[in-house]
């Protein structure tokens, strides 16, 4: 199976292994609240074309839609209770599938007028795959004043207060992801409709790639449980599946918790860690609980992420991908931090590579790895022929700590490997323990997957910004050749973690118990669902 780890041959550490056994699946067709909520009967969802946008020389126009996905509780809760939104649909002159790809992006409120563009790296995507691709924006809706409050929220700032409120009432709705989920379903009704008035004549859009980064790939990952439009799902810097060890592992590597996550400490939020209220959050928040769906419809999932994020640890993998057997890849990125700076070029050349693959029927590369029980050695084994495979290493002589502003002091730097076999199908990769500090290692493997007879050639320059605010920069490669990127999980040795797992500091659970505070809150102006 391609893209599919031999798990009979990794070897991972004890802590994690203990972690995912207290985890199970919920059953199969088992509703959650993020089912209830995205049923639950909202009748305000609407759309509109505001603008079009010819770029005729370039072979694709932009339409710009005004989007009303639907309406979040009422207004006795926040003074924005109905979502509006731009959603911006490339619509190539050739379009040539049913598959459409739909991005995910951020914004501020109120809408204003019709933008003129959207972000640059996407219109090529369209071009050369013959394919509809949409930006929805204002995901989610901010700033959002809540009732308790004069001031807006955003961003983390946000979605850390709804999950504050939801650990004291208990109300699932409340939770900030449920209606930026919803505010991605309702954008995929809105281009099969439009797509269907617009361009009658080309294939009716059937189904859809998700995309998103940061929180927004925190709704990639639910929008493609929930909704089985989606055949594909590419969640970018959003290594979070199991979120009690995930940030364990954060508190472990740093013996604090990072300044990135200070919404979250500020409400509250970390210092709940050990608490039943944080796994009642975690129920309905984490990807991992919904992850059983992908692998039942046969649902690729490519996780793109930035080996020095500062919301992360480049080792978040290994709390999910070795326990999860449906179709997965990775992507680590090498010298790059959360908003992904300087790699749009190789975001963009492989989710370009990856809706190919979808739409041409080309067979994704087959491979597996393993880990050395050592943590030193990484086998990487490919039935498929790599143009390439390089170890990438860092080297903290400090602490396990590889965020950007070790970037000059502990750069990722990649050596080309060999094959170690006659038939040129293994490569290893062996890494010393470093005598102070800790070092970090990965492989990358490159696949050719150009399929000469459908393609487009590039010739388009990227000027805008990428995902999650990438400045771009780039002209995407002459060629024509399309190139899939893919690494093994990132391993760090020494083993031995710096810092226990997070103890009293975790354990204030009073913070975030039902005590009265919200009780006042009417969340609903009708009868509130039964769960």
């Amino acid at each position: 199976m391609s893209g599919r780890t031999n798990w009979s041959r990794l070897v991972i550490t004890l802590a994690a292994l203990l972690g995912c056994l207290f985890w199970a699946a919920p059953r199969p067709g088992t509703a959650l609240p993020l089912d209830d909520y995205l049923n639950n009967g909202d009748t305000t969802y609407n759309w509109e074309v505001a603008s079009v946008i010819p770029h005729a020389s370039l072979g694709y126009s932009l339409y710009m839609l005004k989007l009303t996905s639907q309406t979040w509780l009422n207004s006795n809760i926040t003074d924005t209770p109905v979502w509006e939104h731009w959603l911006r649909v490339a619509v190539p002159k050739n379009i040539k599938t049913d598959l459409a790809a739909l991005y995910i992006g951020g914004g501020r409120n109120p809408l204003g007028n019709p933008p003129e563009d959207m972000e640059a790296f996407l219109p090529p995507i369209a071009v050369e795959n013959g394919m509809i691709v949409a930006e929805l924006s204002q995901v989610p809706n901010q700033p959002i004043i809540f009732a308790d409050e004069d001031f807006g929220r955003s961003e983390d700032s946000f979605l850390a207060k709804t999950w504050k409120i939801f650990m004291r009432t208990n109300e699932p709705y409340i939770v900030g992801r449920f209606p930026m989920v919803k505010a991605a379903v309702r954008a995929m009704d809105a281009i099969q409709e439009f797509a269907a008035q617009r361009v009658p004549t080309a294939p009716s859009v059937e189904r859809f790639a998700v995309v998103g980064a940061s929180k927004r790939g925190w709704v990639s990952w639910l929008t493609g449980a929930v909704d089985s439009r989606v055949v594909a799902s590419a969640p970018i810097v959003i290594d979070v599946l199991d979120m009690f060890n995930n940030f364990n592992n954060i508190y472990q590597t740093y013996g604090r918790w990072p300044l990135a996550l200070n919404d979250y400490t500020e409400a509250n939020i970390t210092q709940c860690l050990n608490c039943p209220a944080f796994e009642r959050l975690a129920d309905v928040e984490d990807p991992l609980v919904y992850i059983e769906r992908y692998k039942e419809r046969g649902v690729p999932v490519f996780a793109i992420n930035a080996v020095s994020d500062e919301f992360f640890v480049p080792d978040g993998w290994k709390f999910w991908y070795p326990f999860y057997d449906g179709e997965k890849y990775l992507a680590y990125l090498p010298n790059t931090e959360h908003s992904l700076v300087g790699h749009v070029r190789q975001v963009t050349e492989t989710l370009s590579s990856l809706m190919h693959l979808l739409i041409y029927g080309g067979e994704r590369p087959v491979y597996d790895w393993s880990l050395d029980p050592s943590g030193q050695q990484i086998v990487f084994r490919s039935e498929t022929r790599p143009v390439s495979v390089k170890l990438y290493q860092a080297h903290n002589k400090k602490d396990r700590s590889f965020i950007l502003n070790c970037y000059l002091k502990c750069k990722w730097v990649p050596t080309d490997l060999t094959p170690v076999d006659p038939e040129q199908k293994v490569w290893v990769a062996n890494v010393e323990l470093p005598e102070t500090g800790y070092r970090g290692f990965f492989v990358q493997a490159e696949y050719d997957v150009t399929d000469a007879t459908s393609l487009v050639p590039r010739h388009q320059e990227v000027t805008g910004a990428g995902p999650a605010g990438i400045v771009a920069g780039t002209t995407l490669p002459g060629s024509d050749e399309r190139i899939f990127t893919v690494t093994t999980g990132v391993s760090i040795v020494p083993l031995e973690m710096p810092h226990p797992p997070c103890g009293v500091e975790c354990d204030d659970c009073a913070a975030c118990s039902p005590n009265g505070e919200f009780a006042d809150w009417e969340f609903f102006t009708d009868p509130a669902p039964v769960f």
